[in-house]
């Protein structure tokens, strides 16, 4: 798997992956539930609603990282996840880690030209997806990528009512599995890739597991040390922001994460109602389209909003009274911010000047945005400030 050439990260991050935060939490709390599904996901993806707790979602992350060895995926491959906000996604997520391969992201309701190129740039071998996501018919989206690009070689969903040609995950047994040890993956290894636009151009955006972590303890930190219970995130897989700052956050707090599909009024106050203390993770465009203005509860429910960094002018005031922060993310960067008339002024202007100066507890990562090759996003580095000018510390 590709390592980054920067220096090593001094102990204790040089062992810190998404799946070691996994696996502490399993053996800290395995009886607590840490992912729960959208309480509708019936309704719009055919499947009822999961609870895991911490020792079910590790031992059904391994179980799928020898699914997908069986499936033929192996060490290096590229797996494109075309899943919606589900348990299963930060479950591919860890188990292409502990398969030796690279998950590559991309939004539900991307369009397939898109996918193909992207498929076609990164040479994914294996789609994993979903029967559908409310009106998407995702998985038969997958198997017409699947048809265009000569790589891959297996479509496999989660779920029912697959589309014929699509592998089902469901209803597995130890025996119909290959025998293998997960791979425990190193800090500086892909942990995932989005695609963004460059000059006109599809280009991946890589990020390692140092990478993420230090995002997700960016965002945790952003809190100023606001408590909170429980993560409920309306936030669809698709960017590195997204992920960082929803299922990164609860392995980095080690709280457990509600997650809801579509907006639906009655999913969002299902998971509020079982939440203690909930902390409410919402995309930006929850505000800016005029959603927010439909659940009269989130007056009193303290949340963060992720904006791509274009639309974060375009922000009403968050209704939060106990917190309100804006989390600006493209796929270059992720900014925690308060969303005041400072924050919305910095982001017009360009890149702030210290995007997390000061707001890290001394014992976490230097984090400052490095363009090596094509890793692109935060490096995660050494106690100290950067390099003038650079980036050079970041690993």
């Amino acid at each position: 798997m590709d390592r980054t050439t920067e220096p090593a990260l001094l102990p204790p991050w040089n062992d810190i992956t998404l799946p070691s935060l996994l696996i502490r939490q399993a053996a800290e709390e395995p009886d607590a539930v840490f992912w729960s599904d959208c309480p509708g996901r019936e309704a719009w993806n055919g499947v009822e609603p999961r609870h895991l707790t911490a020792a079910n979602a590790l031992a059904c992350t391994r179980f799928l990282a020898a699914q997908l060895s069986t499936l033929g995926v192996q060490r290096g491959d590229t797996v494109l996840l075309l899943l919606a906000n589900i348990v299963e996604f930060p479950m591919a997520v860890m188990a292409c880690a502990m398969a030796g391969a690279v998950p590559l992201i991309m939004p539900v309701d991307e369009k397939i030209e898109t996918l193909r190129a992207a498929a076609e740039k990164l040479g994914v071998t294996t789609i994993l997806t979903v029967a559908l996501v409310g009106d998407v018919a995702i998985g038969d989206k997958a198997r017409q990528v699947a048809a265009k690009v000569l790589t891959i070689r297996c479509v496999a969903g989660f779920g029912f009512d697959l589309p014929d040609g699509v592998v089902s995950l469901e209803g597995w047994s130890d025996e119909d599995i290959m025998p293998a040890e997960p791979l425990e993956p190193a800090p500086g290894d892909i942990a995932l890739v989005t695609m963004m636009r460059a000059e006109g151009l599809l280009v991946p955006a890589r990020r390692s597991h140092a990478q993420l972590i230090a995002e997700a303890l960016a965002v945790q930190a952003s809190l100023g040390g606001a408590d909170f219970g429980t993560l409920v995130s309306l936030l669809h897989p698709g960017s590195a922001g997204s992920f960082a700052g929803s299922h990164g956050l609860s392995l980095v707090s080690g709280r457990p994460l509600g997650l809801v599909g579509p907006y639906a009024r009655e999913a969002l106050r299902g998971q509020l109602n079982h939440a203690e203390a909930p902390l409410l993770l919402v995309p930006g465009h929850f505000f800016t389209r005029g959603e927010a203005a439909a659940f009269e509860a989130l007056e009193s429910i303290p949340m963060i909003a992720f904006s791509r960094r274009g639309d974060t002018e375009a922000l009403a005031p968050l209704p939060a009274k106990a917190l309100a922060r804006i989390i600006a993310v493209d796929e270059r960067a992720i900014l925690a911010l308060p969303s005041d008339a400072a924050a919305v002024e910095t982001l017009a202007a360009g890149q702030p000047a210290h995007p997390h100066k000061g707001l890290l507890p001394s014992s976490a990562l230097w984090l400052g945005t490095t363009e090596s090759g094509d890793w692109l996003g935060f490096g995660a580095a050494r106690i100290g400030e950067p390099a003038s000018g650079s980036a050079s510390q970041a690993a």
